[in-house]
């Protein structure tokens, strides 16, 4: 598993490259669940003071070292190769919710910084499967986050709920008067993608569509 994972940090662009960690995302997904404590630690891995001072190295090296350097799995493709497979794996990788509800929460000190929050609410939906309540419980509660990323995930990961998550309306209708035009329209989007359990939103709709400031 490691050596897949490594592989999924060929640095570079080439053909080559590509078709490496190609094989080794087709590799990981072959080996399934038994990969997943792996990844998640890959994902979530953070730059240590020698990753950072060998960086440093690859920018600044004098002209005589160029090339002799060894050559460093990068540790950002690593992350999102990483992140990929756990969404592919499904409800495969439940372990890896508790993380994941971490740094969909953290409120833009992401654990890692470097997915956005609504990345974080897919892998999220993707390993709890869309059947499982608590996760709609757990959707409507972000609703009243602070942090708009956070709800923008929540309305995104609702919508793809569908009509499981009818107990979100009143909130989402709730949300179609905010001052935020891009929460306002995901949440309409969102009472679209739940459907007939949404029905009574139509008067409010109705007054967006006659309100040339929405």
């Amino acid at each position: 598993v490691h050596y897949w994972i490594k592989e999924l940090g060929k640095p570079g662009v080439s053909e080559e490259n590509d078709r490496a960690r190609a094989r080794a995302t087709e590799a990981l997904l072959e080996i399934g669940p038994n990969a997943t404590p792996a990844l998640v630690k890959s994902c979530f891995a953070k730059e240590s003071p020698l990753d950072k001072c060998l960086d440093w190295l690859d920018s600044n090296a004098p002209a005589f070292l160029a090339g002799r350097l060894p050559e460093r799995p990068d540790r950002s493709s690593i992350r999102q190769y990483s992140m990929e497979a756990l969404i592919a794996f499904g409800p495969d990788a439940k372990q890896a919710i508790p993380k994941f509800k971490e740094a969909y929460l953290a409120q833009k000190k992401d654990i890692t910084e470097q997915f956005e929050t609504l990345s974080w609410a897919e892998a999220i939906l993707a390993a709890a499967g869309k059947e499982d309540p608590a996760l709609c419980s757990f959707f409507i509660g972000s609703l009243s986050s602070a942090d708009g990323e956070v709800v923008f995930g929540a309305l995104f990961a609702l919508g793809k709920i569908g009509p499981p998550a009818r107990d979100a309306v009143p909130k989402l209708i709730g949300l179609l008067d905010v001052d935020n035009e891009r929460i306002q329209w995901r949440a309409a989007e969102s009472l679209r993608q739940i459907g007939r359990a949404s029905s009574n939103v139509v008067p409010a709709l109705r007054k967006l569509m006659l309100d040339e400031k929405a």
